[in-house]
C-alpha cells in the first residue's frame, strides 16, 4: 500500500512541476499556454490521447455550457467542432 501512496505522490508532483514549468515560461495568457500543454500531456507524458483532450473539450461546450474556442491546422480536430472559422488571407 506504501507502494502506491509513494507513486500517487510522484504522479501529483510530476503534474505540479509541469504546469509550473508551463505557467512560468510562457508568456501571452492561456492561448499561448495551450500547445504547451498538448506537448506536455500528450506527447511528452502521454497521460492523455489528443482524442481525450478533444473529448473534454467537447464536454466543457456542450454539457458545461462554456465556450470553447480552439485554433488548430489540424483536420482531425476541426473535424470534430460545431462551428468553424476560416481566416483567409486579406480578408
Amino acid at each position: 500500500k506504501l507502494g502506491k501512496e509513494v507513486n500517487i505522490l510522484k504522479e501529483l508532483i510530476d503534474l505540479f512541476l509541469s504546469f509550473c514549468r508551463i505557467g512560468g515560461f510562457t508568456f501571452g495568457g492561456g492561448y499561448a499556454m495551450l500547445p504547451m500543454i498538448q506537448k506536455e500531456i500528450v506527447e511528452q507524458r502521454k497521460w492523455a490521447t489528443e482524442d481525450e483532450i478533444m473529448e473534454i473539450l467537447i464536454n466543457l461546450a456542450h454539457k458545461e455550457k462554456k465556450c470553447v474556442v480552439i485554433v488548430t491546422h489540424s483536420s482531425n480536430v476541426a473535424n470534430q467542432v460545431d462551428v468553424i472559422y476560416e481566416l483567409k488571407k486579406n480578408k
